[in-house]
């Protein structure tokens, strides 16, 4: 994969989006605030991944209700909008975008807050490297080598 470089948000037009967002359940109000906040965030791109970054005011306040500082807030989609995402480049992703240092997940939510609507993936994380979550491995292990009863592909 190579590294992202900063491009340009294609914003659709506003009644399509409007429309569809209502068709999907969506208040119009919160629609409306997510379409006024398209543009705002970062754009990242190569030639196999787009990535929307959002920085904390740029996160909308339904979703970071707590207003949670340094939160980052990660929207990454294959180009070709295809599904799956290798979890290798969503780490190369994240550490290039928030910093080898900094923590981010992806939240599996509870079924009445899932969207899913396209073939988007979600991390949330920090920009500090002093903010870590309270789970996770104590410490990493790296290998492409066969380990005890696994498999792992090169590096």
């Amino acid at each position: 994969m190579s590294p992202l470089k900063p491009g340009e948000t294609i914003r659709p037009p506003v009644k399509q989006y409007l429309k569809d967002s209502i068709a999907l359940g969506i208040p119009r109000a919160l629609a409306k605030r997510m379409y006024n906040n398209l543009g705002t965030q970062e754009t990242w791109l190569n030639e196999k991944y787009v990535v929307l970054v959002y920085r904390d005011s740029q996160i909308p306040p339904d979703m970071n209700p707590n207003q949670m500082k340094d939160l980052v807030w990660l929207s990454i989609r294959r180009q070709d909008r295809g599904h799956l995402i290798d979890w290798r480049d969503l780490q190369a992703i994240k550490n290039q975008l928030l910093g080898t240092e900094a923590e981010a997940v992806q939240l599996f939510p509870s079924q009445h807050r899932v969207v899913d609507t396209s073939n988007q993936f979600h991390l949330f994380g920090f920009s500090s490297k002093e903010k870590q979550f309270p789970f996770g491995f104590p410490v990493g292990a790296v290998t492409d080598k066969e380990f005890i009863n696994t498999k792992q592909r090169a590096l």
